[in-house]
């Protein structure tokens, strides 16, 4: 059976359609690329029609084969208990990823009804982070961050978690550098990882980012599965115009979002940029002129007005 079944949806079994719920049933009889091709197949209303009585793990495969946009309109578009229903059957980073795909007044609906304070982390979480294997060689592991994750403000942090997605430890990207290729990655972990809850407020990661110096850091639930992270933004969200910025000026801050500023204040922000410029120059004095270009990038950084 693997044909298109857009033709039998309807709520009277008198005038030949079935209900949404047998449509969904039948995918259970063919494999899940058929199934999603036939649930593309459908008009947009029968999609949301049918989604909710779909066994959860082909409503995942299907939201991650559909464009953003569409996948973003069925989650948005679904009734608050089917949406509900749908998320606490999520783990880890993949709710939190599906989290995002939510408009801001769904989103902050969902954390209500999973629990979340209004002030928790759970509000500011970002699931742009890189995940690696402790048995992974240190060549296979920079291979796998290659071709799998984005260069982003998280990436100078890299996760090791296990294969149910539990957090293990957390590696920064520098330690990489100065291991040899050969090692394993279990052989370079210190077995110290200070972490965030989901259910802890915001005001909980200023203090852990002011007294561990971290400027991002993993979010994980009661079971420790990894959810997500929490980063610092640069201090040119409330510093620079907005033509230089490229967005609003002060949009994070207007936004409680996690950022130096809205943690120190600009002045203190500032200084704490430069201490971490001159501590990543003084790392590199050892290697000479090679790290020149390396040097000139790190006062970019905080010498820069876009």
């Amino acid at each position: 059976m693997t044909g298109d079944f857009s033709g039998l949806f309807g709520f009277s079994k008198d005038k030949g359609l079935i209900h949404p719920s047998e449509v969904a049933k039948l995918f259970i009889s063919i494999p899940y690329e058929k199934a999603i091709d036939a649930f593309k197949a459908f008009q947009q209303d029968q999609q949301l029609k049918v989604f909710p009585y779909i066994d959860v793990q082909l409503q995942k495969r299907i939201l991650q084969s559909l464009p953003r946009e569409k996948a973003s309109y069925i989650l948005n578009k679904l009734s608050s208990d089917d949406r509900t229903i749908f998320f606490s059957a999520l783990r880890g980073v993949e709710q939190s990823s599906f989290i995002d795909f939510l408009d801001e007044s769904h989103k902050a609906s969902l954390h209500k009804s999973l629990g979340y304070p209004d002030r928790s982390v759970a509000r500011i979480i970002n699931t742009e982070f890189a995940t690696i294997d402790r048995d992974m060689t240190i060549a296979e592991a920079n291979e796998h961050l290659r071709k799998f994750h984005k260069d982003t403000e998280a990436a100078n942090v890299i996760y090791v978690v296990d294969k149910n997605g539990k957090l293990i430890d957390d590696i920064p990207v520098r330690r990489f550098v100065l291991n040899e290729p050969e090692k394993k990655v279990e052989d370079i972990l210190d077995g110290f990882c200070t972490s965030l809850k989901i259910t802890d407020s915001k005001e909980d990661a200023v203090q852990k980012f002011k007294e561990y110096d971290r400027v991002v850091l993993p979010v994980i639930n009661t079971d420790n599965l990894l959810l997500g992270v929490v980063t610092v933004d640069d201090v040119l969200d409330v510093t620079a115009t907005d033509e230089q910025l490229g967005k609003t000026a002060g949009k994070d801050l207007a936004q409680a979002k996690a950022t130096y500023p809205s943690f120190w204040g600009v002045e203190a922000s500032q200084a704490k940029a430069q201490q971490l410029i001159a501590e990543a120059k003084a790392s590199l004095k050892p290697f000479g002129e090679k790290a020149v270009i390396l040097e000139h990038l790190a006062d970019f950084i905080t010498q820069r007005h876009y």
